[in-house]
């Protein structure tokens, strides 16, 4: 296991770039200071050289003191060039997004607008286009190792060619560019909901809310025949938030089955699917209404289908964690987003890098390792993309201090002062089995549980 994890604000944009400009203004007064400093060191100098002889050995101190401090100035000066020129690198970046979407809206004006502040932005700070080029590019062979892979695996064994065929069509629907979903995109013709079923918990019935990336990821049906699971939580102001973390595909070709092959085909292309609908349902049997707070978390086929929750914005969607998705929605500025990829993950690939800008509110972040550096069998069983394996990833991501995580866990903190809170899990409605009866046509009425309940306090009900 690799543990190369890298956290930043997504994209071709790896930090804020008024952050970048905040630190070159604060440099450049610290060097302002280290001038101050020389100065007072001169006239410290000059002040000893007029007193007693016995201070010879604090002149010379005084003198190495100024040495260091001129030697540093002029290092100051390059950082703040250095850190006002990757600033104006993002920035050309976001008018290089905003201009391509305003060209595709027929904004003529718009785009001749901001053509204008590009090359002003350019003709000031020309070494930040450049910068901004090479980060675009960067961004964009993000998923360039999983693919590197495949075709070493079908290279090692001549039998498995059909691997590097793969590894060609990742690349080619990479290129369509449909794994990055717009801030607006056109609503599909909605599709009726399959049948569903509420089911016991799968575990524990843990009824308190997650603090944790990891605490968030590790709800994430896995294993048992939930799909879906929905935490609703009534706050002590009447209102209620509600919890809702979505399973990956779970069959290939199976009409009983929601998360099957034919979905990611339709959800990918930006329709609707039958496991989207049965998200929106089990939502709205669990109780939830527009407007409602919603904690989104999707892992694979489940990360399209949050993306796509956000984005026809019926909830207000107040965290959007995506896992090993093969999209990545263009959050508005009032959504967290938090992305885990890994390098070496095909499905991860076909978000080809993400959106070059930054997506969601301040402290959104996309964290990205390589799981499974090697080259193996393992790889025909997609490792990198396994639940298990970005659950790792969970883990080092809360534990690596970065202050971004800090605000994952206020966000989900207002979930801690619920009274009461309800789980709920739905699983795909299967045909019922004959049994031995009096008339062959009788079939037993399955039972429907799940449903979990616990009132602050410690009251069951």
């Amino acid at each position: 296991m690799s543990d190369d994890l890298a956290i930043s604000s997504g994209g071709a944009i790896a930090v804020d770039a008024d952050d970048l400009r905040q630190a070159a203004d604060d440099l450049a007064g610290i060097r302002g200071l280290l001038e101050e400093a020389v100065d007072d060191v001169d006239r410290a100098r000059r002040f000893l050289g007029m007193a007693v002889s016995g201070l010879h050995d604090a002149q010379l101190q005084a003198l190495r003191v100024r040495a260091a401090l001129e030697q540093q100035g002029p290092e100051a000066d390059r950082l703040v060039t250095a850190l006002r020129t990757a600033a104006a690198a993002y920035d050309l970046i976001e008018l290089r997004v905003e201009r391509d979407a305003a060209l595709a809206r027929g904004g003529r004006t718009a785009a001749d607008y901001l053509d204008a502040r590009i090359a002003a932005l350019s003709a000031e700070y020309p070494e930040a286009v450049d910068l901004a080029g090479d980060a675009v590019t960067a961004q964009q062979h993000t998923g360039d190792p999983a693919l590197t892979q495949l075709v070493l695996l079908a290279a090692m064994m001549p039998v498995l060619f059909n691997v590097a065929w793969l590894a060609a069509a990742i690349a080619g629907v990479r290129a369509t560019g449909l794994g990055r979903i717009p801030r607006d995109p056109q609503t599909p013709l909605r599709v009726p909901a399959p049948p569903m079923t509420t089911v016991p918990p799968s575990g524990p019935a843990i009824t308190t809310p997650p603090d944790t990336l990891a605490a968030a990821v590790g709800r994430i049906p896995s294993g048992g025949e939930a799909r879906v699971r929905v935490e609703r939580y009534d706050l002590p102001d009447g209102t209620r938030a509600f919890a809702v973390y979505v399973t990956g595909t779970q069959a290939f070709l199976d009409r009983l089955e929601w998360m099957n092959m034919p979905a990611n085909v339709q959800l990918f292309t930006r329709q609707d699917a039958a496991s989207l609908a049965a998200v929106r349902a089990a939502l709205e049997a669990a109780g939830a209404r527009p407007g409602d707070s919603l904690f989104a978390f999707g892992h694979s086929q489940g990360g399209m289908i949050v993306d796509a929750l956000a984005a026809e914005g019926t909830y207000r969607t107040e965290v959007l964690g995506t896992v090993g998705s093969p999209t990545s929605y263009d959050a508005p500025p009032d959504t967290l987003s938090v992305e885990l990829r890994h390098h070496d993950d095909p499905v991860a690939a076909l978000a080809d890098g993400g959106h070059p800008q930054q997506v969601g509110a301040a402290g959104s972040f996309v964290a990205e390792r390589t799981a499974d550096p090697a080259v193996g069998p393992q790889d025909l069983t997609l490792a990198a993309h396994q639940l298990d394996t970005y659950l790792e990833t969970a883990a080092l991501v809360d534990d690596s201090g970065d202050p971004r995580v800090d605000r994952l866990q206020d966000r989900l903190g207002v979930l801690a002062t619920a009274t009461r809170v309800t789980v709920t899990e739905y699983a795909p409605t299967t045909p019922p089995t004959a049994v031995p009866a009096p008339t062959p046509q009788e079939f037993p009425v399955p039972e429907l549980t799940g449903e979990v309940s616990r009132d602050r306090g410690g009251a069951a009900g």
